[in-house]
Order: structure tokens, then C-alpha cells, then sequence
């Protein structure tokens, strides 16, 4: 094997290995933390509060979610709605017996791709005078590209119920209805009622084009192989010398 041969097969295995290289790195969509914003902590029994799930980076937009919001006393609060933002192609809302516990999952969002995006809202109930928290859970959380994000932080919301006072009839204290945001229909939307409490645990999203790793699938073999096989040439070209 001449020079000019064996420099040219360093120089198409080096490319190979570069372009294994930078697309394994593109394949994560970043860190982010979601929090639950709530309109206000405080309400009365027989009053609603609207909490949001907020995602705190969103560059590459939100096109896939599978959340559960929590109420810690069923006694206390209750949730009567959870829905996702209404770009969203398929949504599915699953929630147990008690109404203390609601999974939602959505596909073909189209988000901002900002900072900070509300993909979802949940409504939250007073049943009786008490503190309760509202919990959350990111079982997956995918970019418009089918990426998924690395969840590194959940934040929940804390809520009190009181009494109504004499004369209020249900609304917030001081006898005025709450100002509550309406979250648009959902476009296939169930709700399954099982006999005992389920786990909090929804059902993964998977995508074609997800990659959870830092290196796309299939990069890493054809890495390990490239380089024996530029291995091998260089060595029988030296041998032919």
C-alpha cells in the first residue's frame, strides 16, 4: 500500500469516527426542572384552585409529556381536572378511585421553545379545612424532535383549605368565585376508575427518534469496528513497505 493510499484511508476512518462522535453528542435534549404553579395557596372547602406544570427549559420546545399530580389528603383536596396544553395531538388522563391521583400523557405538542413553557394544567378541589401538598411527577418528558430531557428536579405546591365563613356559598374568602383558568378540551380524553389506588407511575413514552443515552444507538459498534478495520489497513500498508 502506497502513501497516498494509506493516508487517505486515515483520513476517511478519522471522518467516520468524528461524525459517530458529534452525533451521539446532539442526541440529549439537556437538563431541566418542572415545578407546579398554583394561582393561589389558599381556598376555601368547595372552592377550585388551578395549578400549572411549568417546564423550566424548554430550548427545543415540549412535544411529549407523561406527568402525575398528586393531593397528599384526599380528605382535604381533590383533583377534578388534569389537561395539557392544546396543541397537543393525543392526550390520555388517567385517575384513581379517590380522585387524589391523576396521570397524564400527550403527544405532537407544539410548544415555544423558551426558557420556561406551561405544558399542562391541573384543577384542584377544597373538600374541607386542612394543608395538603400537591404533588408531581415526570414519568417522561420529550423535545418536538422526539428527545428526551433529563428531568433533574420535580417541585411541588403546597395548599390550605379553610371553612367557608358565614354567608360565603363556596367561593374564595371573602364570598367572591375564585378566578380559575379553563384548560381547552383535550381531544381524546379518559378517565379509568380502578377498584384500588394504582401507583403514581404512568405509562413511558417512547418515540422513534428518542434517545435517552449520550450517543445515538448503532454509533458506538460502528465506532469500535471502524477503528480496528483503519487498524488493520495501516498495519499490512507498513508491512507491504
Amino acid at each position: 500500500m502506497n502513501a497516498t493510499i494509506r493516508w487517505g484511508v486515515v483520513l476517511v476512518c478519522t471522518a467516520i469516527v468524528v461524525v459517530a462522535g458529534v452525533s451521539g453528542a446532539a442526541a440529549g435534549a439537556g437538563d431541566t426542572g418542572v415545578v407546579l404553579t398554583s394561582a393561589t395557596g389558599e381556598i376555601t372547602a368547595g372552592s377550585t384552585t388551578t395549578v400549572e406544570i411549568v417546564v423550566g427549559n424548554a430550548s427545543g420546545g415540549v412535544g411529549a409529556v407523561n406527568a402525575t399530580v398528586t393531593v397528599s389528603n384526599g380528605s382535604v383536596a381533590t383533583i377534578t381536572d388534569v389537561s395539557l396544553d392544546e396543541s397537543a395531538n393525543t392526550v390520555d388522563v388517567r385517575t384513581n378511585a379517590a380522585n387524589t391521583s391523576a396521570t397524564v400523557t400527550g403527544y405532537g405538542l407544539d410548544t415555544n421553545d423558551s426558557e420556561a413553557v406551561v405544558v399542562g394544567t391541573a384543577t384542584v378541589r377544597g373538600e374541607s379545612a386542612g394543608d395538603a401538598d400537591v404533588g408531581l411527577q415526570l414519568n417522561a418528558l420529550g423535545d418536538e424532535s422526539g428527545i428526551e430531557y433529563t428531568v433533574s428536579s420535580t417541585v411541588g405546591a403546597d395548599l390550605s383549605v379553610s371553612e367557608p365563613s358565614d354567608g360565603d356559598t363556596g367561593g374564595s374568602d371573602g364570598g367572591t368565585t375564585p378566578t380559575t383558568t379553563t384548560a381547552p378540551e383535550s381531544p381524546t380524553t379518559t378517565t379509568d376508575q380502578p377498584t384500588s389506588t394504582p401507583t403514581t407511575t404512568g405509562p413511558r413514552i417512547t418515540t422513534a427518534t428518542a434517545t435517552t443515552g449520550s450517543q445515538a444507538p448503532g454509533f458506538a459498534p460502528l465506532t469500535t469496528v471502524t477503528a480496528l478495520l483503519c487498524a488493520a489497513l495501516l498495519l499490512l500498508g507498513r508491512a507491504s513497505t
